[in-house]
């Protein structure tokens, strides 16, 4: 179970496409052992 919150003035959309991309990067990073892997999900292109 998760939680998300919309920006000021974020569309619904953005902000459920926001909360099932950092979703699946967690999901990912605990299948392929790489622990918590919030730091993708601001877009810096770690890996």
């Amino acid at each position: 179970m998760g939680a998300a919150a919309a920006y000021e003035g974020e569309r619904l959309e953005t902000m459920l496409q926001r909360a099932d991309t950092a979703m699946y990067i967690e999901k990912r990073g605990q299948y392929d052992g790489s622990g918590n892997a919030n730091d993708n999900v601001s877009g810096n292109g770690a890996t």
